[in-house]
């Protein structure tokens, strides 16, 4: 709420593109957020925390596609998430049945 605050005042006037600098600086505090959880899934969130600074990177240029390309790569960030974990809770299951 804060970051968002800070982009787009609750008072005044707002340009669109100073809304589209929000989801830049959202997907780089997401990249923060996987690089702290990375130890915690055995380094596969590295990968996702890097890939959060390179789109971070694509939206500074995305324009006014800004919002969509953010949806989309948040979509698939956490559809990798939820199927490693899916697969992680397989093992673990089949582990505990043998």
């Amino acid at each position: 709420m804060l970051l968002f605050a800070n982009h787009c005042p609750p008072g005044g006037e707002v340009r669109a593109a100073d809304v589209d600098r929000f989801f830049a600086s959202s997907s780089v505090l997401y990249g923060v957020m996987f690089f702290a959880l990375g130890r915690l899934y055995r380094g596969r969130l590295y990968v996702l925390g890097l890939a959060c600074f390179v789109a971070a990177a694509v939206l500074m240029s995305a324009g006014s596609c800004a919002s969509l390309v953010y949806g989309v790569w948040q979509s698939v960030a956490f559809a990798v998430i939820s199927r490693h974990l899916a697969r992680v809770a397989r093992h673990h299951s089949q582990a505990r049945g043998a």
